[in-house]
């Protein structure tokens, strides 16, 4: 099976949409908000929250396919960054940026050169983003610009530039973010912060049972293995409930999985569970030897409960010292 688990955003765009058969409602919602919005004032803003592999990513990239494949929404411009933008830290970098892809990709010719001569020239950040917005305004577009991470590049701005984001977003129908985060930020739990209530949160939890088989006979159709799966399903259901459970219904593990399925269809659930412990073990045994040894000794005494472990417990396991473990335990969450 040729598929891309952790880049997403590298798929070719016919196997992104051909494979997208779970989050559908999620999606659904999102565009059918989107289709209705008339953009003459700002919109509700969004932000996806999963854990990592939830299928954020893809969700993001089939919004945005959505998007310019709907001649209804020919004036809406979506705009996708990539997870990692390390050339962006302060506000003023994000409107280069934007400025950079519109120029490159949606024919604002010259709009990127006049914003970076500009900012040489030492231009506020607010004028670089009205100089967007009125070339969006003349056009008669808008965008909805995609961040993934989004948790990782706020933290890199100030607080009054995160006040300016918030101005911007709840000022302007030019601009409409859609955002995804593993973790839900400090910035919208916080009264105090900018942020705070700010955005309509879709918490990705998750995949069912029913999801994970139409999951799985997707990913099957590509190996032509839909019978060994359909076998399965029909023979051996308690498998696809115990592959839940191990997984905790996580796309990208699930698809990880996939192979052991097909490899062992004949299996039962323990063959299973020792054939997945085989394939992970070399990834979470390197993840182990990473961490610094009382981190190690922690994650070791956890392992070992049945149970959830109170730091109680894990000080009289590991003989650390009661304030250290709940440091350490707050750093292994991060």
């Amino acid at each position: 099976m040729k598929t891309t688990i952790y880049n997403p955003a590298n798929k070719r765009k016919e196997q992104l949409i051909n494979e997208f058969v779970v989050r559908n409602s999620i999606y659904d919602s999102i565009i059918k908000d989107i289709k209705t919005s008339e953009n003459k004032f700002p919109e509700q803003h969004y932000i996806l929250i999963g854990q990592r592999g939830s299928g954020k990513t893809t969700l993001i990239h089939r919004l945005k396919y959505g998007i310019e494949d709907d001649k209804s929404l020919k004036n809406i411009l979506p705009l996708a960054l990539g997870e990692e933008q390390y050339g962006i830290i302060e506000l003023i970098n994000l409107w280069e940026k934007i400025a950079e892809i519109l120029d490159d990709y949606f024919g604002f010719k010259g709009l990127y050169k006049s914003i970076t001569t500009m900012i040489d020239e030492s231009i506020s950040e607010d004028q670089c983003f009205n100089i967007i917005e009125k070339r969006l305004q003349k056009e008669k577009k808008s965008v909805v610009l995609f961040i993934d991470n989004f948790g990782d590049l706020i933290k890199k701005f100030s607080d009054l530039e995160v006040k300016r984001v918030r101005e911007i977003l709840m000022t302007s129908a030019s601009i409409r973010l859609i955002a995804a985060s593993p973790i839900i930020i400090d910035d919208i739990l916080d009264y105090q912060k900018p942020l705070f209530e700010f955005f309509k949160i879709i918490t990705l939890k998750g995949l069912t049972n029913k999801e994970i088989k139409t999951l799985l006979l997707r990913l099957s159709e590509a190996e032509d293995s839909v019978y060994k799966i359909k076998n399965i399903i029909k023979n051996n259901p308690e498998r696809i409930e115990i592959l839940r459970l191990l997984t905790g219904g996580v796309t990208r593990t699930i698809v990880s999985l996939y192979k052991i399925f097909i490899d062992n269809v004949n299996g039962t659930s323990i063959k299973d569970l020792q054939l997945t412990l085989d394939a992970v073990t070399p990834l979470y045994k390197h993840k182990m030897d990473d961490l610094p040894k009382n981190q190690q000794k922690i994650i070791d005494s956890v392992a070992r409960t049945w149970d959830a472990s109170s730091v109680k417990e894990i000080v009289s396991t590991t003989r650390i010292e009661s304030k250290n473990v709940s440091a350490l335990l707050r750093s292994l969450e991060k």
